[in-house]
């Protein structure tokens, strides 16, 4: 499920109540100070439905359809737990991540690396960087391509934080050296090459 999909639901909608007496937690009240005034019970799970072409806004339509194809290539041509480790690292995929690599990331502390990162925009930059050696005299045309990729690549990921905020420095440092602004240390670590 994604934000913005239509699902259809198929259970009764009560009233929210309290679960027991003793605790003192006022769970109605809870639940009304967040907007939330009724609660819909479903006994059978399958009778959740994701309504087909159903996608929230439509620039995100493409982006999505990008992203399961990839997800499903990577199913499909690499084994699991693999294919959804890569999922997540690459495209932000958190789902297709088998739980129990989750959990094991999760106890040594380092299930951040589950995730896509800012690390991938500075990637994607260097890669364009690494063409643009090769291609003399396109400067402008290899950083206006590697603005273009920052773009999509954010829009894949379901512009997550990590990426958006990478995105923007990788956009204003890409500005910055199409204009003929001069790169600071904290920039330069960040290419391969300068």
């Amino acid at each position: 499920m994604f934000p913005g999909a239509l699902i259809e639901i198929e259970g009764i909608i009560r009233n929210p109540y309290n679960f027991g007496k003793k605790s003192g937690f006022d769970y109605p009240a809870y639940l009304a100070r967040r907007g939330i005034h009724h609660i819909i019970y479903v006994k059978d799970l399958r009778k959740i439905k994701i309504l087909p072409d159903a996608g929230g806004h439509n620039l995100k339509r493409p982006f999505r359809a990008l992203r399961d194809a990839c997800i499903a290539i990577l199913s499909r041509d690499v084994p699991q737990p693999e294919a959804g480790f890569l999922s997540g690292v690459v495209l932000g995929d958190k789902k297709a991540t088998d739980r129990r690599v989750q959990r094991d990331f999760q106890l040594t502390g380092t299930l951040h690396i589950l995730v896509a990162s800012g690390l991938n925009i500075g990637i994607l930059i260097s890669f364009c960087y690494l063409v643009g050696r090769f291609c003399k005299g396109r400067k402008a045309f290899i950083w206006i391509l590697a603005f273009i990729l920052i773009i999509v690549y954010t829009a894949v990921t379901g512009a997550q934080p990590p990426i958006v905020r990478a995105a923007i420095m990788g956009i204003i440092m890409l500005v910055g050296n199409l204009s003929g602004g001069i790169m600071t240390f904290s920039t330069r670590s960040s290419v391969p090459g300068y």
